[in-house]
């Protein structure tokens, strides 16, 4: 008889998104959860459950676009300052730096005292436990964690973090079109002379550093999407033939804004960083720049080819 024994899954999926903090100013983040399944051995398969089920159910719930996770702009009842008024299919939400009024699909609300690990992780845990037992009646979930930063930059060496948020009108992806998600990314210098013995440059970390501090919780946004400039206000709007009408006004103050002349997918955040740092890039002795959308994937440039084109 076997007992005690559970499955854990890891890299099932990463959920990124934007929340309401505890000030009402927008910030972008992601998370890579792992997860622990318990429940009774199948007496067939004799398994709890199928490895490869059980990774596609959690990702599709985590994902569902009514009442997931993934690339929704959290408000987290007890912690975001904010209001909000739904009204049918759309919400309208406003706090001292922010005023949307986007599509409800485009919100997820749910209860927790701050933003953390702990409080995230129990949100999901409550959400996946209460629809998994209509799917598998005899299976619990426990949700742990785990962000994994090495998964795209082949070294060793430390990397730079920061957040953003931004919202790509054209795109086929339904959860990229909400214009109040964000990502949880990172930047990393690498030389070929240093880097091949997997140590680094305290010269180019040091840059990578700067870069990452100016890029933390800008609000990235292609110039074709403003529509209204006031003394301390900016207005974007956008139509997206799935989802709607996307708007929001942005206090020019109590926000990091950057427009850009082109979308704001990461190949064009990657080559505005190789723009606007062009100098101290080419001086820093680096030769290829990875900046990431959220934790697994991002935009990729060698310097070197990019300097002598």
């Amino acid at each position: 008889m076997l007992n005690g024994v559970s499955i854990f899954l890891s890299n099932v999926t990463v959920v990124d998104h934007a929340f309401i903090d505890n000030q009402g100013n927008i910030v972008g983040g992601s998370f890579n959860p792992g997860f622990v399944v318990t429940g009774k051995i199948d007496p067939i398969e004799k398994v709890i459950v199928d490895f490869s089920t059980i990774k596609k159910t959690i990702k599709s719930l985590i994902d569902d676009k009514l009442t997931g996770f993934d690339h929704k702009l959290w408000i987290l009842e007890g912690y975001s300052k904010c209001k909000k008024e739904f009204k049918e299919d759309r919400v309208n939400i406003q706090s001292v730096s922010l005023r949307l009024d986007i599509p409800s699909n485009a919100v997820k609300v749910f209860n927790a005292k701050e933003y953390s690990l702990k409080e995230v992780e129990f949100a999901f845990e409550q959400y996946l436990n209460q629809k998994i037992t209509e799917l598998y009646p005899s299976v619990s979930i426990k949700c742990f964690n785990t962000i994994n930063f090495q998964q795209l930059v082949p070294t060793q060496k430390k990397v730079s973090y920061f957040t953003y948020c931004h919202g790509l009108r054209n795109s086929t992806s339904w959860g990229c079109q909400n214009n109040s998600h964000g990502h949880l990314s990172f930047i990393s210098l690498l030389s070929h002379q240093v880097d091949k013995q997997h140590v680094g440059n305290s010269e180019i970390f040091k840059l990578e550093q700067e870069i990452a501090k100016e890029l933390d919780r800008t609000i990235f946004i292609w110039k074709d999407t403003l529509v209204q400039q006031k003394s301390d206000w900016i207005r974007i709007e956008y139509t997206t033939k799935e989802r709607g009408l996307f708007c929001a006004e942005y206090h020019t103050q109590k926000n990091k804004l950057a427009f850009l002349e082109t979308e704001t997918t990461v190949e064009f955040l990657a080559n505005y960083v190789c723009q606007k740092w062009r100098d101290e890039l080419n001086s820093s002795g680096a030769d290829i720049l990875f900046l990431s959308e959220g934790l697994s994937k991002g935009g990729y440039v060698d310097l070197k080819s990019r300097v002598s084109a």
